[in-house]
């Protein structure tokens, strides 16, 4: 198994000095007729978790976070149709249900699963956030509870939360999406797209999501906001208008100014625990787009841009060890007026912010990559990246490409390893990644070719 072993002053120091920088200033100069398929090297191990069934399940999304009590113990969300497993004759149509599964690593086989349970039932959830405090409650953020006004959807934010000895989840509203302030007679919007949380210290939920008007105007699915709402440990069941906080949107009051922003959500906590809300803007001041920040501080949030000129796929932050905010996103088109080039787009790029500066830089761009992202740092303070690769610029049977694939940052060589962990059948989506206490690499991932959540555990490679 990989170890690095390194200062992580220096880390910092090498990261920004010797990657090859991004800026809106140049683009690539990359030929990709002389980019070479990547050599494939996936000492790990595989092993099935489930099988979802998906006759008519609109869309799989899973999600896994391991056991803060039992090391062996990781938990897994999923999808799945709510219909699966039952007997009735005539099963309600579109519906399907969050499930919750716990498996234990280190039991024999055929002996893993040690529970399932569901969380509840949805119409339309595609979309949901898993994350496990440090005393081992586990909250899920959703789109569900109540239909909004003309909408024949459940247009709720919704967070579920279960602790340790309780026999089943807890379900509480986070946000209705209040419209009222554009149209009383319409005062219930649509809330929960994109839907990402994070826990403080104190158990405090903090949730960010997407939020479009109050569903009755066809042009506001065009223009979304992005909101936030804050939930207090031991005060779940509360809710309010007035805890709904707008981040960052549109103007109907004053201006009727239109934007649209909060695509791809990845909320994290800073250092003084402040929320800090990364996410892909598509329109700002009518024409710019690209990756936003938004932070809160003293109850007012301020927002900024990490990255801008390109249409922005898929966002994950993370803190480094050091308390730097750092962020893994997927770079979809770009546009030519901000000198971008063909090959800048349908990259992964790493982002970290140091000395009052964004730092950006290109993690892979020898292939389409970078979706199903997930950001996380090593036990030694290096950061991580797991992914979706689509298609090659290499040659040959190496174009079309549905793999799983894995970028650590490797402070020898100043450089970022990729990796293709798998690459059997399409596979590479609704990951997670994680370390354990001795740095061994985990991630979980789903199979489109047999609809399958896999995880796989890096082997330790010995010398012969």
């Amino acid at each position: 198994m990989l170890q690095i072993n390194w200062p992580v002053l220096a880390f910092i120091v090498e990261l920004l000095g010797l990657l090859m920088m991004v800026s809106c200033g140049g683009g690539s100069s990359r030929d990709k007729t002389e980019v070479q398929p990547e050599i494939v090297q996936s000492p790990w191990l595989k092993t099935a978790i489930m099988r979802v069934t998906d006759g008519g399940l609109l869309s799989a999304n899973v999600a896994a976070v391991p056991d803060h009590l039992y090391e062996s113990l990781i938990h897994f969300v999923y999808i799945v149709d709510a219909d699966d497993g039952s007997e009735a004759e005539s099963p309600p149509p579109n519906e399907y249900t969050l499930r919750h599964l716990v498996w234990d690593t280190s039991a024999s086989d055929g002996k893993n699963i040690v529970s399932t349970d569901d969380i509840v039932t949805l119409d339309n959830t595609l979309e949901f956030d898993l994350e496990i405090d440090e005393s081992n409650t586990l909250y899920a953020a959703y789109r569900g509870g109540n239909k909004a006004h003309c909408n024949t959807k459940q247009s709720d934010t919704m967070v579920a939360v279960k602790a340790v000895g309780d026999d089943q989840w807890h379900e509480y509203v986070g946000a209705i999406g209040y419209s009222g302030s554009r149209n009383p007679a319409y005062t219930d919007g649509d809330a929960g797209d994109y839907p990402s949380l994070a826990i403080d210290n104190l158990g405090n939920v903090h949730i960010a999501f997407q939020f479009f008007w109050e569903g009755c105007d066809s042009n506001n699915a065009l223009h979304p906001d992005i909101l936030y709402v804050l939930k207090p440990a031991g005060s779940f069941d509360s809710f309010s208008i007035s805890d709904e906080e707008p981040v960052e949107g549109n103007d109907y009051e004053e201006t009727n100014y239109q934007n649209a922003v909060g695509y791809h959500n990845s909320l994290i906590l800073d250092a003084e625990e402040n929320p800090a809300i990364f996410y892909g803007a598509r329109e700002v001041n009518y024409n710019e787009h690209g990756l936003r920040l938004a932070r809160r501080n003293n109850g007012t949030w301020s927002t900024e841009w990490v990255d801008r000129g390109c249409f922005i796929g898929d966002v994950s932050a993370a803190i480094s060890h050091e308390g730097n905010l750092a962020v893994a996103y997927y770079v979809d088109e770009c546009t030519e007026h901000l000198s971008y080039t063909e090959d800048d787009a349908h990259a992964l790029r790493f982002a970290v912010y140091v000395d009052n500066e964004w730092q950006v830089h290109t993690v892979d761009e020898a292939t389409k990559a970078g979706t199903h992202t997930q950001l996380t740092f090593d036990r030694l303070g290096a950061p991580a990246i797991v992914y979706y690769e689509t298609e090659s610029y290499g040659i040959g049977s190496q174009r079309d490409l549905y793999n799983l694939k894995l970028a650590r940052f490797e402070s020898d060589s100043n450089s970022w390893f990729k990796q293709r962990v798998s690459e059997a059948g399409d596979i590479g989506v609704f990951n997670s990644l994680w370390f354990d206490a001795d740095n061994n690499t985990y991630i979980s991932s789903f199979s489109k070719t047999d609809s399958t959540i896999y995880l796989f555990t890096e082997i330790e490679l010995t010398d012969s």
